[in-house]
């Protein structure tokens, strides 16, 4: 996302020019779609497994093997669908403001299919993860919530554990509130713009600056699950205090045993 989403996307933007070979045009374009659609389905699996996990805690177990194919599947779904980029992207030659400049994007036979295609990636991409992130993340909340601990009542565990499922289910909802807040706007922007491109070439329009900001957002969605996880969830903060203690473990070991061969 970082490589190939936003350097590329910004380049385009502001020059209206590719200065880049037509091999890095396809290149690029293909990739771009590829690691967007590749995170907006991890994003869904993983929403989808913690949902299979609470509500079968005993039953269905994700192995690293299922683990494995179910990356493997997401990869090879993204590639099917950015693989469309691979016979249309092309550079080609086009007017701006008076002159012919190499511009790079999609040259379809008819353009109705691109916009159906644009229309399948938005569904896919967009409106579907978020429609399953939603349902998934409320049934997971709901069943949090009504969940009680076995035993009889206890004032101070009790408190702890409403604690708890009140910062489970606010990281639920912050999530896929995040993911509807950085996606959707950009989503709906490019659907508009593929029947009204010809609004973004009129001198003065602010649909460029919209464009490149809400790019922006979306992109930022990359790092957004990173930090919701640090600041609301003990356990991934101790995890991650764990891993940076066994590496500096490790590289005190290995600095000692550099230290004793020599």
């Amino acid at each position: 996302m970082a490589l190939f989403c936003i350097p590329f996307t910004l380049m385009v933007v502001l020059f209206h020019i590719w200065f880049l070979s037509p091999a890095m045009c396809t290149l690029v374009l293909f990739l771009q779609v590829f690691s967007v659609t590749m995170s907006s389905f991890t994003n869904m699996a993983i929403g989808v497994d913690r949902l299979i996990a609470v509500l079968f805690p005993l039953k269905i177990r994700i192995t690293s093997s299922r683990s494995s194919c179910m990356i493997a599947l997401i990869w090879l779904f993204s590639v099917a669908i950015a693989s469309a980029e691979l016979f249309v992207a092309r550079v080609a030659e086009a007017y701006f403001e008076g002159d012919i400049v190499l511009v790079c994007g999609e040259i379809w036979e008819k353009a109705s299919h691109g916009s159906i295609y644009w229309w399948m990636n938005i569904v896919f991409v967009c409106f579907i993860p978020f429609i399953v992130l939603t349902v998934t993340y409320s049934i997971l909340a709901n069943v949090l919530w009504k969940r009680r601990a076995p035993g009889n009542a206890d004032t101070s565990r009790d408190q702890l554990a409403l604690r708890a499922k009140r910062k489970v289910v606010k990281m639920l909802l912050t999530i896929v509130v995040m993911f509807g807040v950085c996606w959707m706007p950009l989503s709906i922007l490019i659907l508009f713009l593929e029947y009204h491109y010809e609004l973004a070439l009129k001198p003065g329009s602010k649909l460029i600056s919209i464009y490149i900001s809400l790019h922006w957002l979306a992109m930022a969605h990359s790092f957004v699950n990173p930090i919701i996880y640090g600041f609301m969830n003990d356990n991934f903060r101790d995890d991650l205090k764990n891993l940076f203690k066994k590496l500096r473990l490790l590289s005190s070991v290995r600095s000692a045993s550099t230290t004793y061969t020599s």
